[in-house]
């Protein structure tokens, strides 16, 4: 049975990483743990409408209609695993989750610390809108941690318009 532990904020919900995960269940008997990262608000360019009055995008990304929403980062990050946990029963996949660390390079140490895993699904939001794609997230856990580490970017045309949030 291979162990994936998926690491996923923003794009919980995107097509790409359903995908993935999709083929990695019906390759084999497979275990699956969500880690989300509680990304700190302001770096949440997806806004107040990612789990509620949002507009889907083409990845299943939410696109925010109400810059209003006062949830916590862990509040927000709780609301997108249960709706991720969710997600991934109606494909019938039984996976568990967590809400972790906000810097996700901690958060995969701490879980791979109290775990055994054969991969690492790190999904990010497309290349410039991606805060952990700046931080070369990708690259640094390959070389810090002795599992495979797999990147799912979210697709460029899933975000719109909202490439101008991250600049502004």
């Amino acid at each position: 049975m291979t162990r994936h532990l998926i690491v996923a904020n923003q794009t919980l919900g995107g097509a790409r990483l359903r995908e993935l995960v999709l083929a990695r269940h019906r390759a084999g008997p497979a275990t699956f743990h969500v880690l989300v990262p509680a990304t700190p608000t302001v770096d949440d360019v997806l806004g107040a409408g990612a789990l509620y009055g949002g507009v889907l995008g083409a990845e299943g990304l939410a696109l925010p209609l109400d810059g209003g929403d006062e949830r916590t980062s862990q509040q927000r990050a709780e609301a997108r695993l249960t709706e991720a946990l969710q997600l991934l029963a109606d494909c019938g996949i039984d996976a568990t989750g967590e809400v972790a660390d906000p810097d996700p390079l901690t958060a995969i140490a701490d879980a791979l610390d109290l775990g055994d895993y054969d991969e690492v699904i790190l999904s990010t939001l497309p290349p410039g809108l991606s805060r952990w794609l700046r931080m070369d997230l990708v690259t640094r856990a390959q070389r810090r941690f002795d599992v495979p580490v797999v990147h799912v970017p979210a697709a460029e045309e899933a975000a719109g318009d909202e490439g101008s949030v991250e600049e502004g």
